[in-house]
């Protein structure tokens, strides 16, 4: 569980992560042998990652390949992977590993691996291997993990890729500021900006009112005097909720969900 203090009895608590969202106008677009995508995914003016395609040959067999790879190869940046079984014959299995390709709401953290280069796809002689971005991807997620001064930080890249290998497609990104902060692929706001965004909080003379309006958020409330002294709880449900207050003063309101703690002054 989290906490957030806004006033009072929380009011010493460090801020909860800070996500910086990038939507890329217009989206970027790279081709096979072209120049890749390249992008910058803290926004402080050099870029961290690339996408390239590109196509060869090696023994006559024509290669087409994607690669994500971090721009400072040594330095701890990376994009999060996945093994892959490569080949399988009479018990004996050998792989390498890519780049995984995630889904929407996927918790980007230490408990991924990433690597500072990794295949998304290749095909040779026209055949798959069996790398996750391999049949085209509407929407995927690369799970970036970025080293900035020493520090980790944790980040997404929505992309679309052709199941040819032909033409990718950068549609945005986002970074957890606070360093080894955790974000959700899709995710453009904290957990308290998502917070705030869905709650108003209004108190006229000695009634509060309080709308909820995610249906995905429930918990509990509670009013308090300053010195912690407990007057009112109540369970927290999405919609309309009046409260009466026992008299003119301040008073502190708290609300608890399994997510995080918020407390403000009323």
């Amino acid at each position: 569980m989290r906490y957030l203090g806004a006033t009072g009895l929380l009011g010493g608590l460090p801020a909860l992560g800070q996500i910086q969202y990038t939507d890329v106008q217009p989206d970027s677009v790279a081709v096979k042998d072209g120049l890749g995508l390249f992008f910058d995914l803290d926004q402080d003016g050099t870029e961290d990652f690339g996408v390239e395609l590109f196509a060869t040959t090696s023994y006559g067999i024509n290669i087409d390949a994607a690669v994500v790879s971090a721009i400072d190869l040594y330095g701890g940046s990376g994009a999060a992977g996945q093994y892959v079984v490569t080949y399988a014959y009479s018990g004996y299995t050998s792989g390498t590993y890519a780049a995984a390709k995630l889904n929407a709401g996927v918790a980007v953290n230490s408990a991924l691996d990433f690597e500072a280069e990794l295949p998304m796809g290749a095909r040779f002689a026209g055949t798959p291997i069996g790398f996750p971005w391999e049949g085209g991807a509407t929407d995927g997620f690369l799970g970036l993990r970025l080293d900035v001064n020493g520090a980790t930080h944790y980040g997404w890249a929505r992309l679309d890729l052709s199941s040819d290998l032909d033409t990718v497609v950068l549609k945005d990104f986002a970074i957890n500021l606070t360093p080894n902060a955790p974000i959700s692929t899709g995710q453009t706001m904290s957990l308290v900006e998502d917070f705030e965004r869905a709650l108003s909080l209004n108190r006229s003379g000695n009634v509060v009112t309080l709308e909820l309006r995610d249906p995905a958020i429930n918990g509990t409330f509670e009013i308090m005097e300053p010195s912690g002294k407990l007057v009112s709880t109540g369970t927290l449900n999405p919609g309309l909720h009046q409260i009466g207050l026992p008299s003119s003063g301040v008073y502190l309101i708290r609300l608890n969900t399994p997510e995080l703690v918020w407390t403000k002054k009323l």
